[in-house]
């Protein structure tokens, strides 16, 4: 009886603790394209592609510390873009699902022709690119700069 107790109120805690105390402006990333052009026409946002090699492309990895997990990428975001993640990772243990590595390349052949990585897409409304940038390493802020000028 005591134990069942204690493990009631360790998950009573862990599930406050997760409610009350996520990390603010945590952005959310899907995988599916039709549900972030829904939700981009729906919240007239931009949708941000961005193609990663997870597990394997040294730029992709920094990409995602040094910028997509920042906190000035965070706010930056919020209110401005849908994200997706379309990944291509090699390790076994990383191979994503026969329907997802479908559809990742063929969004791929659309908008990432040559197989670049990583590579960041933006797509207005109308699906239309109206910019792409790759990561050169200059961190957050010069990131930042970057996208705000393709949406000028």
């Amino acid at each position: 009886m005591i134990s069942q107790l204690k493990s009631i109120t360790t998950l009573t805690l862990a599930f406050f603790l997760f409610a009350f105390f996520t990390p603010e402006n945590e952005v959310k990333w899907l995988m599916d394209y039709d549900q972030a052009r829904l939700e981009a026409k729906q919240n007239d946002k931009i949708i941000l592609l961005y193609f990663s090699g997870s597990d394997w492309c040294k730029p992709c990895i920094q990409l995602k510390k040094e910028v997509f997990e920042s906190s000035d990428f965070k706010a930056f975001a919020e209110n401005k873009f849908i994200l997706v993640q379309l990944d291509f990772p090699r390790l076994k243990k990383n191979r994503l699902p026969a329907p997802q590595v479908k559809h990742n390349e063929s969004l791929a052949k659309k908008y990432n022709p040559k197989g670049e990585f990583p590579l960041v897409v933006l797509l207005n409304s109308n699906e239309e690119i109206i910019g792409k940038t790759n990561y050169n390493g200059a961190g957050a802020d010069a990131f930042i700069s970057t996208l705000n000028a393709y949406l000028e």
